[in-house]
């Protein structure tokens, strides 16, 4: 460890539990405590003498682990959605790599076409065999895109409205809400035409992270509308969703915006540059059949974000809710 940190433990286990006392640690109007206690300009420093001065209700040692045991298992559950999505996401990239590469998709047989027999022929672009009928490609073939508005900073509202989606919400395959902001008022100019609709993919145009930020909407987030510098990819056809998303990933789109990217200190991507990624393009029975077999598992990963987000609401509740924790008397923790 670091000479930088001070390592602590406590020593009294019958009457306070570690772990009850880390939740106090993980609530963020501890954050804001420490950071208004600490000192210092280059580097604030939140001391262990003031460490020592913190205070919090101590209940009975019985009442601290039954608060632990409700965190925990609910803290549990969310790790465990979490290993379902990856898992999930792992089963819809490994079907998009079967179809899309190894040409295995069920032909009219319902049998691997590739390794049936089916007819492949030369591609000079792609330089390999490809379906006979395919050919290379780009999303501007099979998709739209659009970016959104130019709303107005001063004028959002942080409690009601409609959700906008900026930049800084779009992460890596999803979204973060932690900076929510709402328009209430009437749509100005094109703004109608900003709303997002399930399975549109949202791709972030600037930045440090441009070609990783990227997600797909979810019928439970909505309704949504989309800020300027943010783009929308909506298929042609609605069939054609799926297949653009996972392309994402099988397609290396990071490494593709770090080949056309403009910018140095705050990268940028256009909405035209992202209509030029390279894909291979099939026939509409074979997108159409992709769709009905992936589109189960994005609403299954879907489901199981819609219910992480209230778990993680209900975690935030269960540590707001220790400082209404009823004691006999307050007392000051002192850790040595």
């Amino acid at each position: 460890m670091s000479q930088a940190y001070v390592v602590f433990e406590v020593i009294v286990h019958d009457e306070l539990d570690p772990e009850y006392l880390m939740m106090w640690f993980r609530r963020p109007e501890f954050d804001r405590y420490a950071r208004f206690k600490s000192h210092g300009s280059a580097r604030e420093t939140f001391d262990w003498e003031e460490m020592c001065e913190v205070e919090l209700p101590i209940p009975s040692i019985e009442k601290q682990r039954k608060i632990v045991k409700e965190y925990n298992t609910v803290v549990n559950r969310i790790k465990l959605i979490e290993q379902l999505n990856q898992k999930l996401e792992e089963t819809a990239q490994v079907l998009y790599k079967h179809w899309f590469v190894d040409f295995e998709f069920p032909d009219e047989n319902g049998k691997p076409y590739k390794s049936s027999g089916g007819k492949m022929v030369w591609n000079e672009e792609l330089e390999k065999e490809i379906p006979e009928g395919w050919k290379n490609g780009k999303f501007d073939n099979i998709a739209n895109q659009f970016s959104g508005y130019s709303f107005k900073g001063d004028e959002y509202s942080l409690e009601e409205g409609t959700t906008v989606v900026r930049g800084e919400n779009v992460t890596e395959k999803g979204f973060r809400w932690d900076t929510h902001k709402m328009w209430n008022k009437d749509l100005p100019g094109r703004a109608s035409d900003c709303y997002l609709k399930p399975y549109d993919i949202i791709v972030g145009m600037d930045g440090s992270k441009v070609g990783k930020n990227w997600g797909i909407v979810g019928d439970y987030q909505l309704p949504l509308l989309l800020a300027q510098r943010v783009s929308c990819l909506r298929g042609k056809k609605s069939f054609y969703q799926c297949f653009i998303y996972l392309s994402f990933f099988n397609k290396r789109f990071e490494e593709y915006v770090g080949q056309v990217h403009t910018g140095t200190s705050v990268p940028h991507i256009s909405g035209d540059q992202i209509l030029e990624f390279p894909v291979i393009v099939a026939d509409d029975k074979i997108y159409e059949s992709f769709q009905l077999s992936v589109v189960k598992l994005i609403d299954r990963i879907h489901n199981n974000l819609c219910e992480s987000e209230s778990l993680q609401k209900l975690k935030e509740l269960l540590l707001s809710k220790m400082t209404q924790v009823e004691v006999e008397e307050k007392e000051v923790v002192h850790a040595s």
